[in-house]
């Protein structure tokens, strides 16, 4: 297969006076054509799956793969071997890992199958993706004489597989922190900041809930058992790690104790993982255990779409329509993203200034990457990027070059992982790999993310990490403890498609007994939420994801402009009233006003009601002005305002019944969606009840019941309060009785929020007879409606 034009690496003419610079750089591209002209042959035999003679094959293939049969080429199995270990690509057992996305799931039996016959190993699988490991001997040995494929072409020669790609390990979202001690007694700060301590003495523990915690390892948690983190009882692990392992990570264990300080009866799930397929089988994992709260501190920057699509943002979004919680670390970005719009030199390099076409990189540690995403559709580039990597003399340490647009299928990103020496500069280059060409847009914007790095220049602003841009994640950024301030560091929104993000800050830079310094990071904010969702939610067992969420944005400790705002969302995290918690959910989602409030004094006759020999306005400025209705025998009569509907709401009015009958009832319709779909809270003398009538049935919400505070005579105060999660009945400014919905139960939530508001009367009876002057009247005066919100 013939390289395409601009393939080959950096002009030359850039390097005039520098003999020798790029030498070593251009034998290993050179030796990668070679292997890409070997890639055209005759089509497997092999009947399933389905191969093909598509010259676009190799361009499958991420070139940090390719550039590992270069190495073998160039210097044989210990050059290959080191390189693998350098870019990641080498596990502890001399494995060469990558992954395999495919045309869909049902492509897995067959490609898998395909992966074992060629001497490999798939070891993890999640719907379309898998996870490869083969021996690095095998990979850089094979070869297919009937097609002249090496192992990499040959998978990429299958029409079921779209593409060969890095499987990056998760990006904790905290800085390098130093080893473990012994466990000690010491306090995260942010219990007492949030409020959780007062909680828990009112006694609010998190008990029944089930925090699912996925990081990138939970090394030693067994030493931690009974102490910063809960005991045995309380804690599963559910490794996504070869062997089950536990990782060599104790990121995880340091996550989890934040959580177990806010909630300490809470039950955690310990799941390491070491990819986004392990990532999405975690996440499935966690949706089948009907766990309440996923808690994630890991943030992949620049490799994923960034604008809530994904195969991780969906599970995230997956799992909080099956009423889970997902809370997201938004990353640690802020001073190692760079945002710009593309502005090439002659020879296709982006200008970072004047004359200036590299940016400084200040390595942090000995293993990091640094990633390229443009702004362009993602499953249809129309731009050819790619990304270089120099150390302080300039020479060639990393690169990515593979192929997008003109009929390619990789998408707008390029990811080149290296091993650095801390401490060291490197210099980051992009390319215009088609500079004989224009431009498709002449505004298009690129990202720069480095992990375990610091940039001299840097952009704040869309430093967000995936998966923190799901829609269905609470992405939580960070805070210090001791002042509130924004940590510089923090990633922030707008995600690619504009939305604000984070949702909420958390206190970071607390104390903990994994680490001998204080624990920083959005990874340790984070958990701070998921801790304080726990407590919420044992105090509400029947709140939903979104009230949880409603609750704890609401309540947040408001910071920087007024309102949510795009560094600090809703502010720093915060628990309300203990005394409301012991209310459960009526205590928790105190409605807020939402709306210009409904009022009618019945002094017009055309507000809305119906106005007829059943139900009509009193004469205005007569005595007992107001909407009168008759009461039927044996049947509720009933009217609802035609061009008004009402969500959440209060509601109240004064209500004058005529005649003193044990037979007459009256009260208040709402949430009408049909002549036979409605709700009504009826009074008759001293007695009360609240019913859900729907097609030709009754179900009672509450049944009668006695209420002293009724008068047999003269006027009724009623007052309701309607939300999603409640019905709240007031007396005369008295609260007589709060039904809390709750599923599989007569108090189901409503299925569709919302509808008509009326009045009704009627009188018991079985036989129905025509309307005549003795019928008795309920008079219905000072209606007032305000529109709520819990949400």
């Amino acid at each position: 297969m013939a390289a395409r034009p601009g393939y080959a690496g950096l002009d030359n003419s850039l390097y005039k006076g520098q003999p020798g610079r790029f030498t070593r750089l251009g034998c290993l591209l050179a030796l990668l054509a070679t292997l890409l002209l070997a890639a055209c042959g005759d089509p497997s035999p092999t009947p399933a799956p389905t191969p093909s003679t598509l010259v676009q094959d190799s361009s499958k293939i991420d070139t940090a793969l390719r550039d590992l049969l270069v190495s073998y080429q160039s210097g044989g199995i210990e050059a290959a071997r080191n390189y693998a270990k350098d870019t990641g690509l080498l596990d502890g057992q001399d494995r060469v890992r990558f992954g395999l996305i495919l045309t869909g799931p049902a492509a897995a039996p067959a490609i898998t199958g395909q992966v074992q016959k060629m001497g490999g190993e798939v070891y993890s699988s999640a719907d379309e993706q898998l996870a490869v490991a083969v021996d690095l001997g095998k990979l850089t040995a094979y070869f297919n004489p009937s097609d002249k494929r090496n192992f990499l072409q040959e998978l990429a020669s299958f029409k079921e597989v779209k593409e060969l790609k890095l499987l990056l390990a998760p990006p904790l979202a905290g800085p390098a922190l130093a080893p473990p001690v012994a466990p000690n007694a010491a306090l995260n700060q942010g219990v007492a900041l949030i409020g959780a301590d007062r909680w828990q003495k009112a006694g609010f523990n998190g008990q029944n809930i089930r925090v699912g915690i996925i990081d990138g390892g939970f090394a030693g948690y067994r030493g931690y058992l009974g102490g910063a983190l809960p005991p045995a009882s309380q804690v599963q692990l559910e490794s996504y790690l070869p062997g089950n392992s536990e990782g060599s990570e104790n990121h995880g264990v340091a996550v989890a104790e934040i959580v177990h300080s806010l909630a300490p009866q809470a039950n955690l799930i310990l799941a390491p993982i070491e990819d986004e397929i392990g990532f999405s089988r975690a996440v499935q994992f966690f949706i089948d255990k009907k766990v309440q709260i996923i808690q994630i501190s890991l943030g992949w920057g620049g490799i994923f779409p960034g604008d809530g699509t994904g195969k991780m943002d969906e599970m995230l979004d997956k799992a909080r329509q099956a009423g889970i919680l997902p809370v997201v670390s938004t990353g640690n970005y802020g001073q190692s993203h760079y945002m710009a719009t593309f502005n090439p030199d002659a020879n296709g390099f982006e200008q970072f200034g004047s004359n200036k076409i590299t940016l400084k990189l200040s390595a942090e540690a000995t293993s990091a990457w640094v990633s390229l995403r443009w702004e362009e559709p993602w499953n249809a580039p129309q731009t050819n990027l790619d990304l270089y990597l120099l150390d302080s003399a300039q020479r060639p340490v990393a690169s990515s070059r593979n192929e997008q647009g003109e009929g390619f299928s990789k998408p707008p990103t390029e990811l080149a992982p290296f091993r650095a020496q801390p401490g060291q500069t490197y210099y980051i280059q992009v390319k215009w790999a088609n500079p004989a060409k224009s431009l498709p847009s002449a505004n298009l914007r690129f990202h720069l993310f480095a992990y375990n790095a610091t940039l001299e220049e840097s952009t704040a602003e869309s430093s967000l990490a995936t998966p923190a841009d799901a829609r269905g994640a609470l992405s939580v950024g960070a805070t210090n403890w001791q002042n509130d301030k924004l940590e510089p560091y923090s990633s922030r929104g707008p995600t690619l498609d504009n939305r604000a993000k984070p949702d909420l800050v958390g206190p970071s830079d607390v104390n903990g007994s994994v680490f001998n310094q204080p624990f920083e990071g959005t990874s340790a904010s984070a958990p701070q939420v998921s801790g304080a969702a726990a407590l919420v939610w044992s105090a509400a067992p029947e709140m939903t994801a979104d009230q949880v969420a409603s609750y704890l944005q609401r309540n947040a400790f408001d910071l920087g402009a007024a309102g949510p705002d795009p560094l600090y969302g809703f502010g720093r995290v915060k628990l309300g009233s203990e005394e409301a918690a012991r209310e459960g959910l009526p205590g928790l989602l105190g409605p807020v006003a939402n709306g210009a409030p409904f009022s009618d004094d019945f002094s017009a006759a055309d507000s809305g009601l119906p106005n007829n020999k059943l139900a009509f306005y009193a004469t205005p400025g007569a005595t007992g002005q107001g909407y009168r209705v008759v009461a039927r025998p044996g049947e509720l009569n009933w009217n609802s305002y035609l061009g008004h509907s009402f969500e959440e709401f209060r509601a109240s009015v004064t209500i004058q019944p005529e005649a003193i009958s044990p037979a007459l009832f009256y009260g208040l319709i709402f949430w009408q969606q049909g002549p036979d779909d409605y709700y009504t809270w009826l009074v008759s003398q001293q007695r009360y009840a609240v019913f859900k009538h729907s097609g030709s049935s009754w179900t009672a919400l509450s049944d009668w019941s006695q209420e002293a505070a009724l008068p047999v005579s003269g006027p009724v105060s009623l007052s309701l309060e309607a939300t999603t999660g409640y019905l709240r009945l007031s007396l005369g400014g008295k609260i007589i009785q709060t039904l809390t919905f709750k599923s599989g139960t007569n108090l189901a939530p409503p299925g569709q929020l919302g509808g008509k508001f009326g009045f009704g009367a009627g009188l018991f009876g079985l036989e129905q007879t025509p309307a005549n002057e003795n019928d008795p009247v309920v008079t219905f005066q000072n209606l007032l409606i305000t529109p709520l919100s819990t949400r």
